[in-house]
């Protein structure tokens, strides 16, 4: 019953980030014959997510410089504010919990024997927390840009106005253009691993055919 509004708030709220964090955990907790296996793989995973941290606390940090900058104009509008508070504020729930994980991942590395009340999509949530907080933090700082260029300036309303359609224009390309780039890759990526999970049991296979023909013998 709680699996699928797990599913709605993956989608809604999170971007559907955790499905990815939540194949990756899976696979990386898998059982296959060898508890050393698990160790090993799991350890794999977070040295990768210690490297995905780190880029994001980056861009992080860097967003959070712009957000500041811009709450710092002096005739900003209410709308730009808010969209700028809100963007610094995600910013630093990305920084926090990013650096709080990178240290508790960094210092330990043992397999979890329990993934919450949610499972692994509890997991998977928690994990994408950094990701999903920056780009909330991405959105609202581009919607607060966007309401500081809308907003009227007395004496110059013709000129504003033309230039703030072109920004909006500009941006309504550079957004179709991400929409279909992360479209693209997004098909890129879902053939990649069904042709990686093909490969690997067909690996899998071979090894124990390999194996069973070596016991016979």
């Amino acid at each position: 019953m709680i699996l699928p509004l797990v599913n709605l708030v993956i989608a809604l709220v999170f971007f559907g980030i955790p499905h990815t964090y939540y194949s990756h955990v899976k696979a990386s907790s898998e059982y296959r014959g060898r508890l050393a296996n698990v160790q090993a793989n799991w350890e794999k995973y977070i040295e990768r997510l210690v490297r995905e941290y780190s880029h994001f606390l980056l861009i992080s940090t860097v967003l959070l410089g712009a957000t500041v900058a811009l709450l710092a104009i002096n005739d900003i509008n209410d709308a730009a504010k808010v969209g700028a508070t809100i963007s610094a504020l995600a910013s630093l729930g990305s920084i926090t919990v990013g650096v709080f994980t990178i240290w508790r991942h960094q210092t330990n590395t043992r397999t979890a024997d329990s993934h919450g009340y949610l499972g692994f999509h509890g997991h998977a949530m928690l994990l994408s927390l950094p990701p999903v907080l920056l780009v909330w933090a991405i959105l609202t700082f581009t919607v607060s840009i966007l309401a500081y260029a809308m907003k009227g300036i007395p004496g110059v309303d013709a000129t504003h106005s033309a230039s703030a359609w072109a920004i909006v224009g500009i941006f309504v390309v550079f957004f179709g253009a991400v929409i279909m780039a992360l479209y693209t890759f997004s098909i890129i990526w879902k053939f990649q691993r069904k042709f990686w999970i093909i490969g690997h049991w067909k690996l899998l296979w071979t090894r124990r055919r390999t194996r069973n023909k070596v016991s016979e013998a």
